[in-house]
């Protein structure tokens, strides 16, 4: 592994984080907030519906019930992640109401673009089916076509994520891709077919190592791009969520606990609007006239939603073993095995998005433990050593030595606070 970096971090300790009041405010506003957008996508379903001919419209009737179904186990389920079940019902959180206002609005723009009409022709664009698939489609010419797939299936909340170039003939393409060799099974191999200039649709011929056959199947329909003023908007109302969070969590912290988080989030603020700035590719100059920018902002928004919903961790079950967050690019994951603790750490550093990721088996001793990296053929400098250290029964600090830096001038490091944000999966 080839990692590099000067550590320059501002480690912030975790507080004790007393709390005045063992609520969980924003509920019902978002659950409001999700009946008038339930309301609107009953609208757009019926003007979609009355602009359909017999055939289309069931069609469309008979997946509007299996969405819907889909709707309420997603947030079922991504809510059940942040808190202990056994005390907390799913309905009582505000998660579950925003994923389904999420979910809707979604499904609102998946009808909006439903029979194709208001699109540019060709085939290039973002894809959804509604039910947790993307699919990006870049043509590279008139027979190669660049394509990214992920998923996102199942109660279990399964993630899967395919790319490479597919080969077109007319409207029919495939795509097999290369041979993992650690894999007895054989490569996977997807069909695509091109319909009506706006759909496609995604069969898996061979599917795909270590993922449930059919994962990427399904109907994904074009999408048109958010306008700058949807994005702004939708920037705006999870942004005005998100100080409400904030205050809310303020208020309830002892006067150590309100001092720390005052400073992670005013590091945070200046992290956030840096890295969207990175994202507005089609206005670096003006980002503020941007689409990407604004997206960006909301997506980096609605990460940080959960993660100060799980800042003081009362929520969650005890337990070392979870996903844990620094909010600025790092993730943990923390899993009970055989010989120990088995962690995964991956990090996304800086505008570049630098990448560096670790794995390991940890035995910790009164909370704390320690990691000694192998360094990879060609690597300079000293292997990098992990530190590893509990704190109030959710946060876990890691401690890293200072990582070799190398030619690129790249910038990654693993060090942080790392706020414990999702039970273990099962």
């Amino acid at each position: 592994m080839k990692l590099t970096a000067t550590l320059l971090l501002l480690l912030i300790a975790p507080g004790s984080a007393a709390l005045h009041a063992d609520d969980r405010p924003g509920a019902a506003k978002a659950r409001g907030v999700f009946m008038k957008c339930d309301a609107e996508l009953n609208k757009v379903y019926q003007a979609t519906i009355a602009g359909l001919d017999k055939s289309k419209a069931a069609g469309l009737r008979e997946d509007e019930t299996g969405w819907l179904q889909y709707r309420d186990e997603n947030a079922t389920a991504t809510a059940a992640r942040h808190i202990d079940t056994t005390r907390i019902k799913v309905e009582e959180t505000a998660d579950y109401w925003e994923v389904k206002r999420d979910c809707t609005q979604d499904r609102i723009a998946f009808l909006k673009a439903y029979a194709g009409k208001k699109l540019r022709s060709g085939i290039d664009g973002y894809y959804t089916d509604s039910r947790g698939g993307g699919l990006n489609l870049d043509s590279l010419s008139v027979d190669q076509v660049h394509f990214s797939l992920n998923v996102i299936r199942g109660p279990e909340l399964r993630e899967a994520s395919i790319a490479g170039s597919l080969w077109r003939d007319g409207d029919t393409g495939h795509f097999k891709d290369e041979k993992d060799p650690d894999a007895k099974a054989p490569p996977c191999e997807l069909d695509f077919s091109f319909i009506d200039d706006h759909i496609v649709k995604v069969e898996e011929k061979v599917p795909a190592p270590f993922t449930p056959h059919g994962i990427y199947n399904g109907l994904y329909y074009r999408q048109a791009k958010p306008t700058l003023k949807e994005t702004r908007a939708k920037f705006e109302e999870r942004d005005a969520v998100l100080n409400e969070v904030y205050q809310s969590l303020l208020a309830r912290l002892d006067k150590t606990g309100a001092a720390q988080l005052r400073e992670n989030e005013r590091m945070w603020v200046v992290y956030r609007s840096d890295m969207a700035k990175a994202d507005a590719v089609d206005d670096g100059d003006n980002p503020g006239l941007s689409a990407d920018y604004w997206e960006s902002m909301a997506d980096y928004t609605d990460d940080r939603l959960v993660f100060l919903r799980a800042w003081t961790g009362k929520d969650l079950p005890p337990g070392i073993a979870g996903t844990y967050s620094d909010s600025f690019g790092g993730t943990l994951t923390l899993t009970q095995g055989e010989d120990g603790i088995d962690f995964e750490l991956y990090v996304a550093r800086g505008r570049d998005h630098n990448e560096g990721e670790m794995a390991g088996t940890l035995h910790f001793l009164e909370g704390k433990a320690f990691f000694r990296d192998k360094p990879e053929a060609g690597d300079n400098g000293p292997a990098s050593v992990l530190g590893f250290f509990f704190v109030d029964g959710h946060t876990m600090k890691i401690i890293d030595n200072a990582v070799s830096d190398n030619n690129m001038n790249r910038h990654i490091y693993f060090a942080g606070d790392y706020f414990k944000i999702e039970k273990p999966k099962p």
